[in-house]
């Protein structure tokens, strides 16, 4: 039996954690701060009842910019990617209204 994954938020949270961690041993890393804010950013779309299709493609464009960022990084992309597609499959936002989707990786 496997386990079970964790929800969005659960999962954004871990991520914002582990980034804000990182920062504090080095605050001039870009690349971890780069994570805190996009992680931070997903969990504030997530604790919207309907985010909007700008902000959601604005953190998909921010996703796909960022590359060789690191596993969590990946971590995170992979984790917006499918919440993203159930939002869109859910018909929670217009599938038209999200330009990165489709070239996220």
């Amino acid at each position: 039996m496997q386990p079970e994954s964790p929800s969005p938020f659960e999962h954004a949270s871990k991520l914002v954690r582990y980034y804000h961690d990182l920062v504090a041993k080095d605050a001039s890393n870009v690349e971890w701060q780069t994570g805190l804010e996009a992680a931070q950013k997903w969990l504030q779309l997530i604790s919207q009842e309907v985010p909007s299709s700008e902000d959601l493609d604005s953190l998909l464009q921010m996703l796909a910019n960022g590359t060789n960022l690191g596993s969590a990084w990946f971590d995170l992309k992979l984790g917006v990617n499918a919440w993203a597609r159930h939002l869109l499959s859910k018909h929670v936002i217009p599938a038209n209204s999200v330009r990165y989707l489709s070239r996220f990786f």
